[in-house]
């Protein structure tokens, strides 16, 4: 999701309206996070087509509240998106989260 069909900055790191929405979340400890989050370019065209040829699935290892929100601002009702798959399906290797392709 993140540098493919969205590009997100804590908003802290740049000049406000930057993106084309923002997202509002808490982190482990319930302080405030902010992010500017900015569609790519053509992303509604882009997912209209594919949805129609084929079941969408957006996977990210980002945390299920920050990818729901992100996903809800640009597809609310699920037109587009099937799926949503998250960190919670991705495993650890060696320190990195890593995208089980054999799960879909």
């Amino acid at each position: 999701m993140d540098e493919t069909l969205i590009h997100a900055k804590p908003s802290h790191q740049i000049q406000d309206g930057w993106g084309d929405f923002k997202i509002h979340l808490k982190d482990d400890d319930g302080e405030d996070m902010v992010f500017e989050v900015k569609n790519r370019p053509y992303l509604i065209d882009f997912l209209e087509k594919a949805s129609q040829l084929f079941e969408v699935c957006v996977f990210t290892a980002a945390e299920r509240s920050y990818a729901e929100a992100i996903v809800n601002n640009f597809d609310p009702h699920r037109k587009y998106v099937s799926h949503l798959l998250t960190r919670e399906q991705c495993f650890n290797s060696n320190g990195f989260l890593v995208k089980d392709l054999r799960i879909i």
